[in-house]
């Protein structure tokens, strides 16, 4: 049950992390960001969501230790690997 936990907790981390990211104007995924309402406050849900399913096998400083991991490398890992893909299309052009 528990590596089924963790994997469930992780996804919601990640997915919650890409909606925040494609919500901002600076992303460079698509051509321009995801608009209206819905993308923050469901990317934020989907964060709180990881923890709360992070805390029912880990202790709370793990829990966030954990989430803040998955988010470093989340927003930081596919946005400069989006970045050196474009660059190498452009370049080819």
């Amino acid at each position: 049950m528990i590596p089924g936990l963790a994997l469930l907790a992780a996804s919601c981390a990640l997915c919650g992390a890409g909606l925040l990211y494609l919500a901002s104007p600076n992303q460079q995924w698509r051509k321009s960001h995801l608009v209206g309402r819905w993308p923050i406050p469901a990317g934020i849900a989907l964060i709180v969501t990881s923890l709360l399913l992070l805390w029912q096998f880990a202790g709370w400083a793990s829990t966030v230790f954990i989430a803040m991991t998955l988010l470093m490398l989340a927003w930081s890992i596919p946005p400069l690997a989006i970045a050196w893909v474009q660059n190498r299309r452009d370049n080819v052009e």
